[in-house]
């Protein structure tokens, strides 16, 4: 199996260079192609999602391809999980200058009717 790409060195032609994205719900799915493309483009990434083992994943793929990233736990329907979150991201990776807020709705409890 070959290594994964490795992101280029950052510089000014980045867009998101020297800057902390929080990514809510970024352990898989869009969340986590959001996570990736910001580090990609440069940014410090915080990965926040209630899934530890997925959340962990994503912010070792973004580490591999020599991005900066790390997990925070949080269950984003709970207003101070979201708030402690963001202060641990400031506190770690600087001030935070983009946020992506994914969150994936629930199933509906019954099928859709025709009117």
């Amino acid at each position: 199996m070959s290594k994964p790409a490795r992101f280029r060195a950052a510089d000014d032609h980045m867009r998101f260079a020297q800057k902390v994205a929080v990514v809510t719900g970024g352990a898989s799915g869009i969340g986590r192609a959001c996570a990736v493309a910001f580090a990609r483009e440069g940014a410090k990434v915080a990965v926040v999602d209630r899934s530890p083992g997925v959340g962990r994943e994503t912010v070792a793929l973004i580490r591999e391809r020599g991005g900066d990233a790390v997990f925070l736990h949080a269950d984003v329907t709970k207003e101070e999980q979201v708030g402690t979150a963001l202060a641990q991201a400031s506190e770690t990776l600087g001030g935070i200058r983009r946020s992506a807020l994914h969150r994936r709705r629930a199933r509906p409890q019954h099928g859709f009717r025709a009117g």
